[in-house]
């Protein structure tokens, strides 16, 4: 069997209005036994995945998995306790209200992935958001479904290799200024509530005796990482090409006639 070195959380949704569209995040998580603090930068550690029936209805989601990580010493991480108990409120109540109020978070996975960037044996663990979904609280018509509030990563390694960002799903309107770029206060207030979740949900050693789940970047071949030591958000809005082109289109033709 295939060890995994990282895991990938990916934060997907869609919006209140009808929409091909959808939308999702990512962020890579280094996953270690260490009876001391894992380096900064250094060489992500190796893991097992074994097989285990997930299958949750608790309050305001559900969780189906087939997986947890074995990480030695008898040490094992159950993604969705995870989920459950650190990351699906920190998402809904404390990071996910700084978007359009027309936009909806609905699942959250997470993927053991090997160092070629595969998944572990196919496994998963899903988190789905039931009744009424988490929406964003910033209200105000949205801007074009390409338009994004970026947070970049920093890290102690130099270079291209050591920086990550992810395209926040589109704000609403009312974050622009007068000089078409985004307020002070939502862009503080989007950098102050991410690095709140990634320093929340992270897993130091006392959670899980021993245990480290910490945010990374990291690329192919998975096998270095680099700890997010920092971030930032721009006032300048980004565009996704790929998400414009994908956007469906009506037209309003005229003929001329000389």
């Amino acid at each position: 069997m295939v060890d995994a070195t990282h895991l990938y959380l990916v934060l997907r949704g869609g919006y209140t209005f009808t929409s091909p569209e959808t939308w999702q995040v990512g962020i890579r998580w280094q996953l270690e036994h260490n009876t001391s603090t894992p380096d900064e930068v250094g060489t992500l550690k190796t893991f097992g995945v074994s097989p285990e029936v997930i299958s949750r209805t608790e309050s305001d989601w559900t969780i189906v998995g087939d997986y947890s990580c074995d990480l030695g010493l008898a040490t094992v991480f159950r993604p969705d306790d995870w989920l459950n108990d650190q990351v699906g409120n920190e998402l809904r109540n404390v990071v996910f209200p700084h978007a359009s109020n027309k936009v909806q978070l609905r699942e959250l996975h997470v993927w053991p992935i090997a160092a070629d960037g595969s998944v572990v044996d196919g496994r998963t663990c899903v988190l789905t958001f039931t009744g009424s979904l988490p929406g964003g609280s910033n209200s105000g018509n949205p801007l074009p479904l390409e338009n994004s509030m970026v947070v970049s990563f920093s890290t102690g390694r130099i270079g291209r290799h050591g920086r990550g960002r992810v395209y926040w799903p589109t704000q609403p309107t009312s974050d622009i200024d007068a000089t078409g770029l985004f307020g002070a206060t939502p862009q503080g207030d989007l950098a102050d509530t991410f690095a709140e979740f990634l320093t929340d949900v992270a897993i130091t050693g006392t959670i899980i005796t021993d245990v480290w789940c910490l945010p990374v970047v990291t690329g192919k071949p998975y096998v270095n990482y680099a700890l997010i030591t920092g971030l930032n958000v721009g006032n300048v809005v980004d565009t996704q090409r790929r998400r414009r082109r994908q956007q469906v289109e009506s037209r309003t033709t005229r003929t001329l006639s000389y």
